[in-house]
């Protein structure tokens, strides 16, 4: 039987995915424990979309300037680990594809005021 559930704050998906980051050995420390607990970490189709924003945001604001690839990579680790809360996969899977889409074409194209557009999710 499956133990408690918790929601996984995006600051601690952030973490988790980069060892070279200061807290790092206690974020997993934490997650350990609480996987061994037999509890369950979630997240949801927002945690992965304020995890791309950070993730591919430059270094100078405050983001860690990876590339959509290794984002991409890195959120596939916590998403194999944990389970995704609904709405549905179906949302969270065009959720994602929306996300990737308006980075790619954010990152090839002519940098325009306003663009890429501003929404809830992104921060």
């Amino acid at each position: 039987m499956a133990g408690t559930p918790y929601l996984v704050d995006s600051n601690i998906l952030l973490r988790w995915v980069k060892p070279d980051h200061n807290d790092y050995p206690l974020v997993v420390s934490a997650i350990d424990a609480i996987l061994r607990r037999n509890d369950v970490l979630c997240y949801t189709s927002q945690n992965v979309g304020e995890f791309w924003n950070t993730c591919t945001r430059p270094l100078d604001r405050n983001g860690y300037a990876l590339s959509p690839q290794e984002t991409d990579r890195r959120a596939k680790h916590f998403e194999e680990k944990l389970r995704l809360l609904p709405d549905s996969l179906a949302v969270h899977e065009e959720w994602r594809e929306i996300t990737c889409h308006v980075w790619r074409v954010w990152r090839s194209g002519p940098r325009l005021h306003g663009w890429p557009p501003r929404c809830e999710y992104m921060a």
